[in-house]
């Protein structure tokens, strides 16, 4: 404490017996840093590029994307300019035709002006001093969309109606080279389980890589639901060959189906046939049941026999 004590004090004494001098260095210190700032001063600053085409055109070549500037001002213009709201960014909007085309000094001058808004801050070198561009149109198809996802109805429920989703198709636009062997646009991928009430929802596409364009970004899906019952029926398997006989010639079938379509579901909306191997010896003459043809919308199918057997019969004269 007392160590402390002497140090206060001659700090204390320093300062009283120096008064003067510090007051001085101090503004000699104020008065040069007042004329440096009055210097003008030459920095080089690095600016990104965003380029603002037509959108029916695309740039083809592989575009500039920043430039070197070398700015000049005096100090105090400078300090302004960094203090504000300064953005190491510039936007080019070449001309709208396709083509070969050079931005020369005055669009890039004109496009870093918007940006230094200071008429004293002066330019005095861009790096590189034009820009080449070639445009070319854009090629464009329209294409389906699909789901990529899951949407799946709870236990004793089903869809009602099948998925609805819009749009169900969008347009692509870009380089014939990045669009031609695009055949379908995906959306994210979503997954809904157990539901039981309607779902309506936005679901975002895939999004595009550069140089393509689409002209629209999600889809609006509607699913409605309703509650399922069970529903069995005796079906006849079909016969193409008059000459075989089955054991037995039906099928047991039992359907899960939603409410609103029970009443319409009938046994000749099923189609059974027999997959008969040829290769078999008479001794083994079992072949399984195929399931040709059933309604839509089902949500289970359940059906006995998964096979039969069956003989030739032979046509007595």
């Amino acid at each position: 404490m007392h160590a402390w004590r002497g140090v206060v004090h001659i700090i204390q004494t320093f300062v009283s017996e120096h008064f003067a001098y510090l007051g001085f260095l101090l503004l000699a210190i104020f008065i040069w840093f007042l004329m440096q700032m009055s210097e003008v001063f030459l920095v080089t600053e690095h600016f990104d590029i965003v380029y603002q085409v037509d959108s029916s055109l695309l740039i083809d070549t592989e575009p500039i994307e920043d430039m070197t500037v070398k700015l000049s001002a005096k100090g105090w213009d400078l300090l302004n300019l960094y203090l504000g709201n300064f953005k190491k960014q510039i936007t080019i909007s070449p001309r709208a035709r396709t083509g070969a085309q050079d931005l020369g000094q005055a669009d890039l001058h004109n496009a870093i002006k918007v940006q230094i808004k200071d008429p004293r801050v002066q330019i005095q070198q861009i790096i590189p001093a034009q820009i080449p561009l070639v445009l070319i149109r854009k090629a464009q198809k329209k294409i389906p969309i699909s789901l990529q996802g899951t949407i799946n109805a709870a236990v004793g429920y089903t869809l009602k109606v099948p998925l609805r989703y819009t749009p169900d198709s969008l347009t692509v636009q870009g380089s014939l080279a990045d669009i031609q062997n695009i055949q379908t646009w995906l959306t994210q991928s979503f997954n809904y389980k157990n539901l039981k009430d309607s779902l309506v929802i936005e679901i975002p596409l895939r999004l595009a890589p550069t140089g393509i364009s689409l002209s629209d970004q999600a889809i609006k899906l509607t699913a409605f639901f309703e509650q399922t019952t069970n529903k069995k029926m005796v079906i006849d398997i079909s016969q193409l060959d008059p000459n075989l006989v089955l054991i037995p010639s039906q099928v047991e079938v039992e359907i899960e189906v939603g409410l609103s379509k029970y009443q319409h579901i009938k046994p000749e909306d099923f189609l059974f046939q027999l997959k008969v191997d040829t290769s078999r010896t008479p001794e083994n003459l079992i072949a399984p049941l195929i399931l040709k043809n059933h309604p839509s919308g089902l949500k289970q199918i359940n059906y006995t026999p998964k096979a039969v057997k069956y003989i030739y019969q032979t046509k007595q004269y």
